[in-house]
């Protein structure tokens, strides 16, 4: 990660070193490039635990499929947004994927909250085996 100030990237050494090694290791091959605003999203580490973990958890428990969870879970805690297609509003919920890290830990917060009512216990991230 980096910054932009007047007009120019600007990288801390450890970013800097991790860059040149990365165009070294790309020498003479077509390379993609993509810059973009840095945004705090949930780790892939944290995907795991929330697809094992959580989803896993509840699905063992109930016997649905963990993509069912996920889509019965996203309908009930995430926010509702609406985008136009066609002349017509329809409804879309926002992606685990563009949550924060905070929005990300709220929202396993909640889906426990849910499933306690239920008897069902999520493991703590912090002793689950990924």
């Amino acid at each position: 990660k980096g910054s932009i100030k007047d007009g120019k990237l600007r990288m801390d050494k450890t970013t800097q070193d991790r860059f040149r090694r990365a165009v070294q290791n790309l020498e003479g091959k077509e390379v993609a490039i993509s810059i973009g605003k840095f945004e705090n999203l949930r780790s892939l580490r944290a995907n795991s635990y929330l697809w094992a973990g959580v989803y896993g958890t509840i699905s063992d428990a109930t016997g649905h499929a963990s993509e069912e969870i996920h889509e019965i879970m996203k309908a009930k805690l995430l926010p509702r947004r609406f985008v136009k297609w066609k002349g017509r509003e329809i409804e879309c919920r926002k992606s685990t994927t563009r949550l924060t890290k905070m929005e990300f830990w709220q929202y396993i917060s909640k889906i426990c909250s849910e499933v306690a009512e239920l008897g069902i216990i999520i493991p703590d991230s912090q002793g689950f085996d990924y």
